[in-house]
C-alpha cells in the first residue's frame, strides 16, 4: 500500500504541474478572428440606421469641424484565419464636411486595420490607417479639405459577434471609438485661417465584417 499510494502521488503531481504549466499559456492566449472551412476573405458592411460615421476635427479656436457621411462599405479583402489582423479599404459617400454638402473622398488605396489585443475581454483591438508610400485620405470640399495621413495603433475597436447560432449565419461588428487622429485641415474650413496638423480628431463609427468564400457567404466569428 505504501508503495502504491507514492505512485499515486508521484502521478498526481507530475499531472498537477503539468495543468499549472498549461494554465498560463491558456489565460494568456490572444482573442482570435475564426472562420468557417475556406473562408478566404471579408467584406466590411458600413452604416446601420442611427450609426453613422463620424468624424470630429479640432481647430486652434476650441471650434470644431465635423465630417459625417451616410453611406459607407468596402469591397471584397483578403484575410486569413484564424489570425489576429483584418483589414480593408472602405468607400464613403453622402458626406457633409464642414457644413459643406459636396465632399470629394479620395482614399487613395488607403485601408483600415484592425489588430486583436491580447487578453483583452471583451475582445478589443487597435486601428491604423495603412497606407501605400506618399499617399493619404483626403476629404475635399468646395472650400474645406481634410487629410489624413497613414497611422498606427489607435485606440480601440470593440468586437462582437453579431449571430450566436450556426457558423455560417455569423458576423462580426466592428466599433471604432478614438480620439487621437492625426489629421491636417486646410484654410477655409471653419474657423481656419492658416493650415493646421494636429493629433486630436475624434472618430466613431461601426462596422459588420461578414466572411467569404468565392461567390458565397461564410461565417466569421470573434473567440
Amino acid at each position: 500500500m505504501n508503495r502504491l499510494s507514492k505512485r499515486l502521488g508521484a502521478v498526481l503531481i507530475a499531472v498537477c504541474s503539468v495543468s499549472a504549466l498549461l494554465a498560463p499559456a491558456a489565460a494568456q492566449a490572444a482573442p482570435q478572428f475564426e472562420a468557417e472551412a475556406g473562408t478566404t476573405g471579408i467584406h466590411a458592411l458600413g452604416t446601420r440606421p442611427g450609426h453613422e460615421h463620424y468624424f470630429s476635427f479640432p481647430n486652434q479656436f476650441g471650434g470644431i469641424v465635423n465630417l459625417s457621411c451616410n453611406v459607407s462599405a468596402a469591397a471584397f479583402s483578403k484575410a486569413t484565419f484564424p489570425g489576429t489582423t483584418l483589414s480593408f479599404v472602405p468607400s464613403y459617400s453622402e458626406c457633409t464636411l464642414g457644413g459643406e454638402a459636396t465632399v470629394k473622398e479620395c482614399f487613395n488605396e488607403c485601408s483600415y486595420q484592425f489588430v486583436l489585443v491580447a487578453k483583452s475581454s471583451p475582445p478589443t483591438g487597435t486601428f491604423s490607417i495603412v497606407c501605400p508610400a506618399g499617399k493619404e485620405i483626403k476629404f475635399e470640399g468646395p472650400k474645406c479639405t481634410v487629410h489624413i495621413p497613414p497611422q498606427t495603433g489607435r485606440q480601440h475597436v470593440v468586437f462582437s459577434n453579431t449571430e450566436p447560432g450556426l457558423p455560417a449565419q455569423r458576423d462580426i461588428d466592428a466599433t471604432i471609438s478614438t480620439s487621437e487622429l492625426s489629421y491636417k485641415l486646410t484654410p477655409g474650413c471653419p474657423g481656419v485661417f492658416t493650415t493646421e496638423t494636429k493629433k486630436t480628431g475624434t472618430f466613431t463609427e461601426e462596422w459588420t465584417l461578414v466572411g467569404t468564400t468565392p461567390g458565397i457567404k461564410a461565417g466569421i466569428w470573434v473567440k
